[in-house]
C-alpha cells in the first residue's frame, strides 16, 4: 500500500484520537457508529477511507468516504464487537497507513432512564449543604439549583454509582434554593428529578433593625396610634412629647415583630407632638428614628362634605362607574334605577376618600338611567346630590355560530365528504391533512348556510386524516370546530403480521404473562408446554391489537416451560412465532415489611410530610385526623413501591393536634400498619403589607407619565394621582402580582404639577399607600406632528403567549411603539383597551414584544402606534391573535446538543475505568446541560409581561 509521510500519518492518528474525546453519547443508536476526524492539512489530500471488521488488525471491510471528516456505518450487526481504521490518500493515489485502531460493542438499546429516589438535603450550613440520592442502575451526579430559576450547577460526578452526593458551596446565608438533581446512565438515558428547597443557615446578626414607615394614624383629640415597619423582627417603644425634648414614653413592646403599633394616650386636643421610635432585634442591636411630629384633632365637625365633579364614566352595555369628589373625607354610595325613584343602590364604600368611585354593574344594555350620589363624613355629616342620568351602550353581535353533527361519510380510498350543521347561516371550510396542522383547505363555498357539506379529494389510501370545519356568519364572527379524523379504506392485505418483542413477563409461581408486539391489529395466542410438542394453549384474544398479552395460568412453580406466539390479521394471514422459554417462580412471600423511622417534618400551618423507611419496597399511605381513634381521612394511595416514603399531608387546619398512622404494603400483598403519632399545625398567615421601593416617573411627556416602584413580595399596584394632594384621579388596579409595577398616566396636561401616591396589595389582602410624590409635566412642543408610523405589524401565538414584531419607520422623530389590547372586541383608537407597553426604538429597525401569561384559545385584539418626543401619537395599526397550546418550553431538549464523535449504540456495557466511552459520556452530559442554559437565555430574552 503507498505511504504518506511519517508527519501526515501522525497527523491521521491524533485527529481519531481527538474524535474518542469528543464523541457525545445522546446520538447514539443501535446498529450503528459515526466516525469523526480533524482534517489533514496536506493540500494534495483527496480523501480518506474507512477499514472495519469485526477482527482487531483484520478489516475485511472497506468504505471510500471521500474527502470529508465524518462518517456513519450503519447496518452494524447487534452483539458484535466492530474494528475501525482510517487512511488517507492524495491526488496521486498515494495512500497512509492505518491510524490508531477504535472499536466499539454494538448491544442491544437501553432506553430506560434511571429511577431516582431517596432526594434529600443535609449537612446545611450558613454558605454549604450536601445534596444525597440513589438510583436504580449506575449513573452519573449533577444538583442544578438556583433561588428562583436553575442557573447553577454542581460539579458533574462522573464516576457511575448507585449512591449519589454532591456538595454545594459558596452559597448565600439565610437564604431558600430550588433544587433538582440529574442522573445519566451509561446508555446516555437521563432522568431528572421534581423540585425540591433547602433553607441556608442565617448568618450571626450585628446589624440594628432598620426602621421604615414610621406613621402617626388614629389621631384623635386625645389619642394617636404610632405605627412603623423592621427588616427584622424587634420590640417597640415610642418616645413623645411637646417639644423634642420628649419626656414621656409608650408602654414597651416586647413581643419581636416586624410591623409595630404603639397607643399614645391622654393627649392634649389640638396639640403638636414630637415622637421618635426605638426597636431592638433578638441580638441587641437597637436603632432609633429621627424626629417625627403629629397634631391632634381639634373640637368635633358638625359641616356635611360639599359634592362636586359628578360624573358617569366607562359607560358599557352592563356597567358604569361614577366618580366625585368631596372637599373632605367621607364614604361612597350612589343609589340608581330606571326612574328618578331609583330602588337600587352600589356596593357601599366605607372608607373615607375625598376622591369617590362606585361601580353599577348587571345594568340593562341600552337604558336611561337615574342615579345621585351620597357621601357621609367621619362625624356622620351626610350630603346627598341632585339627580343625573347616563345611558348604557347597546350589544353588538359578537357571537360565532354554533357548530354540530360534524361527521365524515362515503369514505373510500381516495375520498370523503364532511357534513355538519350551523345554528345561523354561514359559509364552509373544511381544514385536514394527516397531522393536527392540516394543511390542506376544501373548496370553499361562500353560500351562508346552516346545512354544510364538503367533499376531499385526492386522499391516500389507508391513511388516518385530521380535520376541523371553519364556518363564518355575516358579522364576521368564525367558529371553528374540534379535531376530528377518520381513516382511508386500504386494499386487500395478503401478508401475515410482523411479530416483535416477545417476551415472558410477571413471573409467578402459577402465572406468567406472554407479551409481544405486531406490525398490524392481530389475534393473541400462546402455545406452552414443558418441552417444545407445546400440548397447552392460552385463552384466545380474538380482539384485533398490535399489543398483545396473554396470561398463562396454572403453572408449576420453578419449572422452565417452552412456548411460541401465534397471530392472525383481520386478512386471515396468520404467522408463528420461534420457541421461547421462560421459569416460574418460587413460593410467594407471606411477611409484611417492618417499618421505623416514622416522623412529620417540614410542618406549616395547612400541611405536614410524614416519612418512613421499611426494610423492603413497599407502598406509602397515611391515615390522620384529630380524633386518635377513628383518624377519619386517608391518603391517596402512593403504588409505588420504595423502602423510603415520603406523603404530604395538605388543607390541614391551623394550630391542631393531629393524629396518624402509616401503612404499607410489599408486592406479596403483605400489609403493616404503625402504632399512632402525633403532630400540631402552624400558626396561620401574613398580615404585613408589602413595602413600597424605588418609587420613580419615567418617560415623562406633555400628556403622559410612567410610574414605576417595587414592593418586596408579590403584590397588584395602582395610583392616585391629580393636581392637588386630595387627588381626585384613580388609575384602574393592575390585579397581576408582581414584585415590579409600572402604571401609565395618560390625558395629562402640560406644563402642569401633579400629586400622586400609588398603593399595592398583597395576596393575603395588606394594602399600603405611599406618601404624596410629585412631578411636573414638560410645556407643549412647537412639534405637534406624530411620526410616521409602524409597518409589517405581525403575530405569532405560543403557548399562553402571543409575540407582536414590526418595522420601526425610516423617520428621525420615532422614539418608540405604543401597544394597547383588548380581549373583548378590537380596539376604536391607540386610546381604547388596557395598556400593554410604550416600548423605545430607533428608526428603521426590526421590533418585538412577547406579551405573556394568557389564556390558551381566547382571542386577543392589538392596536400599535409610533410616537415621537414630544408625545405626538400616530393613529394605530390594529390585529388579533390566539396562543396555541401546541408549544411547549421544553419540546426540543431531549434532541442531540450537537457535536461530533464516534457514536455509541445506545444500550451498551456500562464503561469501566480506562473505557474512553465512560469520559465520553459523561463529556456528552455536560455538552447537553450548557447547550440546554444556552437555549433558555435565548429564548427568554427580550421578553416581557
Amino acid at each position: 500500500m503507498p505511504q504518506m509521510n511519517f508527519q501526515q500519518r501522525i497527523l491521521l492518528v491524533t485527529s481519531v484520537l481527538l474524535l474518542l474525546l469528543t464523541q457525545h453519547t445522546t446520538n447514539v443508536f443501535a446498529g450503528e457508529a459515526t466516525l469523526s476526524w480533524d482534517a489533514n492539512g496536506e493540500a494534495d489530500l483527496a480523501g480518506y477511507k474507512v477499514h472495519y471488521g469485526t477482527s482487531s488488525q483484520n478489516y475485511s471491510l472497506l468504505v471510500d468516504v471521500g474527502n470529508v471528516t465524518t462518517h456513519t456505518l450503519t447496518g452494524l450487526t447487534n452483539g458484535v464487537t466492530y474494528y475501525f481504521a482510517l487512511t488517507a490518500y492524495d491526488t496521486s493515489s498515494n495512500e497512509s497507513g492505518f491510524s490508531t485502531e477504535v472499536s466499539k460493542d454494538i448491544p442491544g438499546g437501553d432506553t430506560t432512564a434511571p429511577l431516582l429516589s431517596a432526594i434529600e438535603a443535609t449537612n446545611i450550613t450558613e454558605t454549604g449543604i450536601d445534596i444525597t440520592w440513589s438510583s436504580d442502575e449506575a449513573a452519573s451526579s449533577l444538583v442544578e439549583y438556583g433561588t428562583t430559576t436553575f442557573d447553577n450547577t454542581s460539579t458533574l460526578g462522573t464516576t457511575l454509582v448507585t449512591n449519589h452526593l454532591r456538595a454545594l458551596s459558596d452559597l448565600t446565608p439565610n437564604t431558600t434554593y430550588q433544587y433538582r438533581v440529574v442522573s445519566s446512565d451509561a446508555a446516555g438515558n437521563t432522568a431528572t428529578s421534581g423540585n425540591f428547597t433547602f433553607t441556608t443557615d442565617p448568618a450571626p446578626d450585628t446589624t440594628p433593625p432598620v426602621l421604615s414607615n414610621i406613621l402617626a394614624g388614629n389621631i384623635g383629640q386625645n389619642s394617636a396610634t404610632v405605627t412603623w415597619d423592621t427588616d427584622e423582627s424587634a420590640t417597640s417603644l415610642v418616645e413623645y412629647g411637646t417639644t423634642s425634648g420628649y419626656g414621656s414614653s409608650s408602654a414597651l413592646g416586647s413581643t419581636l415583630v416586624t410591623s409595630h403599633s404603639r397607643i399614645l394616650s391622654s393627649l392634649g386636643s389640638g396639640t403638636t407632638y414630637h415622637y421618635r421610635v426605638i426597636s431592638s432585634d433578638a441580638a441587641g442591636n437597637t436603632a432609633t428614628s429621627g424626629n417625627f411630629t403629629f397634631t391632634t384633632d381639634p373640637a368635633p365637625d358638625t359641616t356635611p362634605p360639599a359634592l362636586s365633579d359628578v360624573l358617569a364614566d366607562n359607560i358599557g352595555q352592563n356597567s358604569a362607574t361614577v366618580t366625585w369628589n368631596t372637599d373632605e373625607s367621607a364614604t361612597s354610595l350612589v343609589e340608581y334605577g330606571t326612574t328618578s325613584g331609583y330602588g337600587s343602590s352600589s356596593a357601599p364604600g366605607s372608607t373615607l376618600v375625598t376622591s369617590h368611585s362606585r361601580t353599577l354593574s348587571s345594568l340593562s344594555s341600552g337604558t336611561t338611567y337615574h342615579y345621585r350620589v351620597i357621601s357621609s363624613d367621619a362625624e356622620g355629616n351626610t350630603a346627598t346630590s341632585g339627580n343625573f342620568t347616563f345611558t348604557s351602550t347597546a350589544a353588538p353581535d359578537i357571537i360565532p355560530p354554533v357548530i354540530s353533527n360534524t361527521k365524515a361519510s362515503s369514505i373510500n380510498p381516495t375520498e370523503t365528504v364532511i357534513t355538519w350543521l350551523t345554528d345561523e347561516a354561514a359559509n364552509s371550510l373544511v381544514q385536514y391533512g394527516t397531522t393536527t396542522d392540516y394543511g390542506s383547505n376544501s373548496e370553499p363555498n361562500s353560500t351562508p348556510l346552516t346545512s354544510h357539506s364538503r367533499t376531499l379529494s385526492n386522499l391516500t389510501s389507508n391513511t388516518i386524516y385530521q380535520y376541523r370545519v371553519v364556518s363564518s356568519d355575516a358579522a364576521g364572527n368564525t367558529a371553528t370546530s374540534g379535531n376530528f379524523t377518520f381513516t382511508t379504506t386500504s386494499v386487500p392485505d395478503t401478508i401475515p403480521p410482523q411479530l416483535s418483542n416477545i417476551s415472558a413477563n410477571n413471573l409467578s409461581d402459577k402465572t406468567a404473562n406472554i407479551i409481544w408486539n405486531t406490525d398490524e391489529a392481530a389475534t393473541s395466542l400462546v402455545e406452552y408446554g414443558t418441552t417444545t410438542e407445546y400440548g397447552d394453549s392460552s385463552q384466545p384474544g380474538s380482539t384485533l391489537v398490535t399489543t398483545h398479552n396473554r396470561l398463562l395460568s396454572n403453572l408449576s412453580s420453578d419449572a422452565t416451560y417452552h412456548y411460541r406466539v401465534i397471530s392472525q390479521d383481520a386478512a386471515g394471514n396468520t404467522r408463528t412465532s420461534e420457541n421461547f422459554t421462560f421459569t416460574t417462580a418460587l413460593a410467594p412471600d407471606t411477611t409484611p415489611p417492618l417499618l421505623s423511622g416514622v416522623s412529620a417534618e417540614n410542618i406549616t400551618d395547612t400541611l405536614a410530610i410524614i416519612t418512613w423507611r421499611s426494610n423492603e419496597s413497599a407502598s406509602s399511605r397515611v391515615e390522620y385526623g384529630t380524633d386518635p381513634t377513628s383518624y377519619g381521612s386517608s391518603t391517596p394511595l402512593s403504588s409505588t413501591l420504595v423502602t423510603e416514603h415520603q406523603l404530604i399531608l395538605s388543607n390541614l387546619s391551623s394550630t391542631k393536634d393531629y393524629y396518624y398512622r402509616v401503612i404499607s404494603e410489599d408486592a406479596a400483598g403483605n400489609a403493616t400498619t404503625s402504632d399512632g403519632f402525633t403532630f400540631t399545625t402552624a400558626n396561620a398567615p401574613d398580615t404585613t403589607p408589602p413595602n413600597l421601593l424605588n418609587i420613580n416617573v419615567n418617560n415623562l411627556t406633555t400628556t403622559t407619565a410612567s410610574i414605576t416602584w417595587n414592593t418586596n413580595e408579590s403584590a397588584t399596584g395602582r395610583v392616585e394621582f391629580g393636581e392637588t394632594s386630595a387627588y381626585g384621579q384613580i388609575t384602574p388596579p393592575n390585579q397581576s402580582l408582581s414584585f415590579t409595577h409600572e402604571i401609565i398616566l395618560d390625558g395629562l396636561t402640560p406644563e402642569t404639577l401633579y400629586h400622586y401616591r400609588v398603593e399595592s396589595m398583597d395576596a393575603a389582602g395588606n394594602l399600603r399607600r405611599s406618601a404624596n410624590q410629585n412631578f411636573t409635566t414638560p410645556s407643549l412642543p412647537s412639534d405637534t406632528t406624530p411620526p410616521e408610523n409602524i409597518r409589517d405589524f405581525t403575530s405569532s401565538p405560543g403557548d399562553q403567549e402571543i409575540t407582536l414584531e414590526w418595522q420601526t419607520p425610516n423617520d428621525p422623530d420615532f422614539v418608540g411603539v405604543r401597544i394597547r389590547f383588548r380581549d373583548d372586541r378590537p380596539p376604536n383608537n391607540i386610546d381604547d383597551g388596557s395598556h400593554l407597553t410604550d416600548l423605545p426604538g430607533t428608526p428603521d429597525t426590526q421590533g418585538k414584544f412577547v406579551h405573556k401569561d394568557l389564556k390558551n384559545g381566547e382571542t386577543y385584539y392589538y392596536i400599535a402606534a409610533s410616537y415621537d418626543a414630544a408625545g405626538n401619537v400616530q393613529e394605530g395599526i390594529t390585529l388579533s391573535a390566539k396562543p396555541s397550546e401546541d408549544l411547549s418550553e421544553n419540546k426540543d431538549e431531549s434532541a442531540g446538543g450537537g457535536g461530533c464523535g464516534i457514536v455509541l449504540p445506545r444500550g451498551g456495557n456500562t464503561p469501566g475505568p480506562g473505557d474512553a466511552a465512560g469520559m465520553l459520556t459523561m463529556m456528552g452530559i455536560m455538552m447537553f446541560i450548557l447547550l440546554k442554559k444556552t437555549l433558555k437565555t435565548a429564548m427568554t430574552s427580550s421578553v416581557a409581561k
